[in-house]
């Protein structure tokens, strides 16, 4: 088990600008243990964590020996920077936290115990309006013609007015979003679907002449 969470400035950071969760929020789920041990390196761990409010998993880069965490990354960096995360942890990592019994015990634990870190209502529960962010992503055809969902990180639900059926109306948000599209295409793929979701919203554009 990892010592206990400190956020460092940066990591302070990419909460704010990433998570609709709260740094207390973070911490909690860490020293609860309600995260996958991806694997380390160059002595820190790398902790897949699912963030109910914004319905998708991060990773929490912490060091292993005084649990100070460096940053928090979206899977697509993750994955840029480091290797890719299996359909299989990120599963386990929302079991953790929201399937299991055992889970659910220790969340109700840290709501309950005026003592120990609480996990807020918008971790739970999901915020409202235009809090958060909503988490873009794809389908691509691989050059063998098989379908291969692609995540393309998450914007903030502020920039649609808390709508996501505004986004096609939104043309610095589609710009964005074409980018992150053209970097995250591989030779030989080929654009199937894009989609935004946010918990139980989905969007989804069959155009994929609107993306290129």
């Amino acid at each position: 088990m990892a010592p206990p969470a400190r956020l460092s400035r940066h990591a302070l950071q990419r909460v704010g600008d990433r998570l609709s969760a709260t740094p207390d929020d973070v911490t909690a789920i860490l020293d609860h243990d309600l995260a996958v041990l991806l694997g380390t390196d160059s002595g820190r761990l790398h902790r897949l964590f699912y963030s109910p409010a914004d319905d998708q998993c991060f990773v929490a880069i912490q060091d292993e020996e005084n649990g100070d965490v460096v940053t928090i990354l979206p899977l697509d960096y993750h994955s840029s920077l480091a290797w890719e995360v299996s359909l299989e942890a990120q599963e386990e990592a929302e079991r953790l936290l929201l399937g299991s019994t055992r889970s659910a015990a220790r969340v109700a634990e840290t709501r309950e115990s005026p003592s120990g870190p609480r996990l807020s209502n918008a971790t739970i529960g999901g915020g409202s309006g235009s809090s958060g962010v909503f988490r873009v992503g794809c389908y691509v055809l691989t050059s063998e013609g098989q379908p291969l969902a692609r995540g393309l990180g998450s914007m903030s639900l502020a920039r649609v007015g808390g709508d996501l059926s505004s986004v096609s109306e939104s043309d610095d948000v589609l710009a964005e979003i074409r980018q992150r599209v053209a970097e995250r295409l591989r030779k030989g793929e080929a654009l199937d679907v894009v989609f935004v979701k946010r918990r139980d919203e989905t969007v989804v554009s069959d155009d994929s002449r609107r993306w290129s």
